[in-house]
């Protein structure tokens, strides 16, 4: 049976059938017109390019892409502030760890020492000074690598551990009482220059027979402590402010040697009885303070003293001459052939630093912030 098509949907199939004709019409007169160069899509007279019409064009453009200025710059903004809080929350990370890690665990490992050669944490106040915790791990890891290294001390024993923990406070006092050194020292204008070091360290080289092999003394500097040759000259520099600052405060031993010394120039006494009043040296007191024969490059006695000897003539007595042991009086006793002469001091030694040390503390409020 055949169904008939309803007449709207005929009507409209052949409206669009014509329009389809129509389209493929237009479109073949185009390509026609463009074939011919009559196409009227090209402008046959174009518009001028002025000043003007580039200005205007500029214009548009600007205020087309307004759109997008605004919305990068507050993107850049906003990747700015997330970097910051990162930074800030990372910073703050790293602190907690570093706080934990140094104040809570009292940590002593190369990590731990590097982070307090990264940030100058105290360990410590003397006065209004701060004493760094590198300071004080320094002196702790020198102590431990002798002990482990040369003592084959276990620090994992109970035994151990109790050493560990005497080590540390010992460590802790010993850089407390190297700031006050410091403190005393520049209180005083007392220095130590790179000169003293260095020879200082051409002493112990001579003492360990290594002379100017510095490929051994760095060995063995490494073996024994851990060290390089400037950690050596960092702790040879405190020995010798620990030593001077006593010439600058020991004020007692200065007028004793004073007082020696005027008794013997104004002839109020004979040397040998002014060494028997107020010599201090044991080994030289008994023998009217004969030292024996020196040469002038003996290496047992003080550089200066044996200076000032070989600079007297026979019988002669010099004047106050200054050592690390103390002050000297020194006589000339005799001259034994060109390049040997025999001597006697008197010897007034210096006060013990550590009289000074302790009394600056009790007059100097010192604070730790780690306790054992």
């Amino acid at each position: 049976m055949d169904i008939k098509k309803p007449k709207k949907l005929k009507a409209k199939k052949n409206a669009l059938h014509k329009k389809g004709k129509q389209a493929t019409k237009a479109i073949k007169a185009k390509a026609k017109g463009y074939i011919s160069g009559e196409d009227k899509m090209v402008e046959a007279n174009p518009k001028r390019i002025t000043n003007d019409s580039m200005t205007k064009h500029r214009e548009e453009a600007l205020a087309s892409a307004k759109k997008f200025k605004y919305p990068l710059k507050h993107s850049k903004y906003k990747i700015a502030i997330i970097s910051s809080i990162l930074v800030i929350i990372s910073l703050l990370l790293f602190s907690a760890f570093s706080y934990s890690l140094l104040y809570k665990q009292q940590n002593i490992g190369d990590f731990a020492y590097r982070i307090s050669k990264i940030i100058p944490v105290p360990v410590s106040r003397v006065g209004s000074s701060w004493v760094s915790f590198e300071k004080y791990l320094f002196e702790v890891r020198q102590n431990t690598h002798y002990l482990i290294n040369q003592e084959n001390v276990d620090f994992e024993s109970p035994e151990g551990l109790e050493a560990m923990k005497a080590l540390k406070e010992a460590s802790l006092l010993r850089v407390q009482e190297n700031e006050v050194v410091r403190q005393i020292a520049a209180q005083n204008g007392v220095t130590v220059t790179d000169e003293d070091v260095d020879r200082q360290i051409s002493v112990i080289r001579e003492a360990g027979g290594i002379g100017e092999d510095s490929q051994t003394l760095e060995d063995t500097l490494r073996d024994f402590y851990g060290w390089d040759l400037n950690d050596l000259k960092r702790v040879l520099k405190y020995q010798l402010l620990k030593q001077k600052i006593v010439v600058a405060v020991d004020t007692s031993t200065v007028e004793l040697a004073d007082s020696a010394h005027t008794a013997v120039v104004n002839g109020d006494m004979t040397f040998e009885a002014a060494v028997s009043k107020y010599s201090q040296d044991d080994l030289t007191k008994g023998k009217d303070g004969i030292l024996g024969t020196i040469t002038r490059d003996n290496k047992d006695l003080p550089e200066s003293l044996v200076k000032a000897a070989f600079e007297l003539i026979d019988g002669e007595v010099s004047g106050i001459v200054e050592s690390s042991f103390g002050l000297h009086i020194i006589k000339r006793v005799k001259s034994v052939n060109e390049n040997e002469i025999k001597i006697a001091h008197i010897l007034i030694e210096w006060e013990d630093p550590q009289v000074f040390i302790d009394r600056y503390k009790e007059e100097t409020e010192v604070k730790s912030f780690i306790s054992f």
